[in-house]
């Protein structure tokens, strides 16, 4: 049996159909956009974060020079998903947490530890949602809107009933988080407590970009 012979035209017209034929992957994903921690690393085994025990304490991830991930919301949209890794095994660790966008609003007042002189609004946060006590990566579902430019802030559960969260930060050259003791509630604004260097933290989410009307 004879091959047949395709002509140099042929082939470039057969290779063009196929690039039109393929779908818009890079539309597609321009679409979605995962904020925060690639969520790898292995945390230091003992380490742990406390909030204390007047209320609930929030970190939010303001840098991660090198990661995939950016750490702000790349356009209008809402943030469907979220997730938090930790490696802690210990069966007394089951404990609430909540993922919370947060908006710059300006400089204001110091902290009370390191001076950080810009305010953040806690717009709104999701349902707190229970991790462990396996080891392990959590996903949860949510629909909360965000703007150009929010970050994501994770708020962990305070008093004398709940253990600190544990294994669940990884070393980040250069990395830097703000802190809150206590967290603001929802729609309230205030300076960060402290500035963090040096740590990322195992969470992350994803926002869908928000349809433009026509």
């Amino acid at each position: 049996m004879r091959a047949r012979r395709v002509g140099l035209a042929g082939i470039v017209a057969a290779c063009a159909l196929s690039v039109a034929l393929l779908p818009p992957a890079t539309a597609t994903a321009a679409k979605k956009k995962t904020i925060g921690s690639d969520l790898k690393g292995t945390p230091t085994p003992g380490t742990g974060y406390s909030c204390g025990l007047t209320g609930p304490c929030a970190i939010a991830q303001i840098k991660l020079p090198g990661d995939p991930h950016g750490t702000r919301a790349p356009f209008k949209g809402v943030l469907r998903k979220w997730r938090f890794r930790t490696t802690d095994e210990d069966p007394e660790g089951s404990y609430g947490l909540r993922l919370a966008v947060v908006r710059k609003v300006g400089a204001g007042a110091s902290g009370d530890g390191e001076p950080v002189d810009t305010r953040f609004r806690f717009v709104r946060r999701t349902a707190e949602k229970i991790v462990g006590p396996e080891p392990g990566t959590y996903r949860f579902k949510a629909r909360l809107k965000v703007k150009k430019g929010d970050f994501i802030a994770l708020e962990l559960p305070y008093g004398p009933d709940n253990p600190s969260v544990q294994e669940f930060y990884v070393p980040h050259a250069d990395a830097l988080d703000y802190s809150w003791f206590p967290a603001p509630p929802p729609g309230s604004a205030d300076n960060p407590y402290e500035a963090n260097a040096e740590t990322e933290y195992l969470y992350n989410a994803t926002i869908k970009k928000k349809k433009k009307r026509r």
